[in-house]
């Protein structure tokens, strides 16, 4: 085992790395874990979910922070364990239909006006399942 490479002698030690090592990849495995809605709570981050698109409201145009302006719009997307509103941005809002199933990965959540939200992010991937 590579541990034993790193030449400590202190069997206590080598017991505490070991656990650390471990203790890192379980949280990493659980938190890209798929999840189901029930499960998202507002802060997530790295949140991967199938989900239903039951429907997608009427497209809106949003100043940007940054300067310039985006297309915007709301989705109500479900799984067996409840329904979340997901933002979909420009061309993510031609790109599915009312009835598909979409994979989000590595997207976020976040509470807006008392309500969990989930957000794909520039760093989150929508895909058509």
């Amino acid at each position: 085992m590579f541990i034993s490479s790193l030449l400590i002698k202190n069997q206590y030690l080598k017991n505490i790395i070991i656990f650390i090592i471990l203790l890192y990849f379980i949280i990493i495995v659980m938190s890209t874990s798929e999840k189901k809605i029930n499960e998202l709570r507002p802060g997530m981050r790295g949140v991967n979910v199938k989900v239903k698109i039951e429907s997608i409201s009427e497209p809106r145009t949003v100043n940007l922070r940054t300067g310039g302006q985006a297309k915007v719009a709301d989705a109500q997307v479900s799984d067996e364990t409840g329904v979340i509103k997901l933002s979909l941005w420009d061309d993510q809002i031609n790109m599915i239909e009312e009835g598909d199933m979409v994979l989000v990965e590595n997207g976020y959540t976040h509470a807006y006006r008392g309500e969990n939200n989930l957000n794909i992010g520039k760093y989150g991937k929508l895909q058509k399942i």
